[in-house]
C-alpha cells in the first residue's frame, strides 16, 4: 500500500474533524504543561459540588480524549467535505477525494 498526500491537502486538512480535534487537543494540552497556575486557577474557580465528581486531571483527560475522537473521526464519511472541495476544482477537472 503506497501512502500518498491527499490531494488538495492544504485546503481541505481543516475541513477534516479529525484536524479540528487535533488542534484543540494540542491547545489544551500545551495550555496544561506552559500554564499551571492558570490551571490551577480555573480549577479553584469551579464549585466545591463539581470538584467532587471530576478527577484532578480533568483538563488533561478532555485534551486526550478529543485525540481519540480525532482518530475516530478518520474512520467516518464526511460527504461535506467533497461537496465543499468540488466547488473549488475548476470544471471539467475531475478529482477523487479520500478521506
Amino acid at each position: 500500500m503506497k501512502m500518498r498526500m491527499i490531494k488538495d491537502w492544504l485546503y481541505k486538512s481543516w475541513h477534516l474533524w479529525s484536524m479540528r480535534f487535533n488542534a484543540i487537543g494540542l491547545i489544551i494540552l500545551s495550555w496544561v504543561q506552559i500554564d499551571h497556575v492558570g490551571v490551577l486557577y480555573v480549577w479553584n474557580l469551579l464549585p466545591d459540588v463539581i470538584r467532587q465528581f471530576l478527577p484532578h486531571n480533568f483538563i488533561t483527560i478532555i485534551g486526550m480524549s478529543l485525540f481519540v475522537l480525532a482518530m475516530i473521526s478518520r474512520l467516518v464519511h464526511q460527504p461535506k467535505l467533497g461537496e465543499k472541495c468540488d466547488a473549488r476544482t475548476p470544471t471539467g477537472a475531475t478529482e477523487t477525494t479520500e478521506d
